[in-house]
């Protein structure tokens, strides 16, 4: 439905960070992934140490944040996304290489 402010058709997270001179200052758009049901989900606890410890310029315990290596890989997808991806993996992308070997085959065969 247009219009109506309670269905938003996309959402996407933002996150700033801003240094002018001696003022640091980290924006996010929401702050529901520091929540106590979110905070241990994809790194959230790691992102907010690490913001802190820029915010308060302790750049000493930033240096060490060269990375860990991934071993585990989490998508995290609504009901009706995973839905969608289904759709598009088990039919759009064999329907589309169906499509365009028939147009080949077509062309070719004039």
């Amino acid at each position: 439905m247009e219009g109506d402010p309670k269905q938003t058709p996309y959402q996407f997270p933002l996150i700033v960070a801003v240094e002018g001179g001696a003022t640091r200052a980290v924006v996010a758009g929401d702050s529901i992934f520091l929540d106590n049901a979110h905070i241990d989900l994809l790194a959230n606890r790691d992102f907010a140490i690490a913001a802190t410890d820029w915010l308060l310029d302790r750049t000493q315990l930033l240096e060490s944040l060269s990375g860990y290596p991934v071993s585990e890989y989490k998508l995290v997808m609504t009901s009706s996304q995973f839905q969608k991806t289904q759709w598009i993996l088990l039919g759009g992308m064999p329907g589309g290489v169906l499509l365009l070997g028939g147009l080949v085959w077509l062309r070719r065969r004039r």
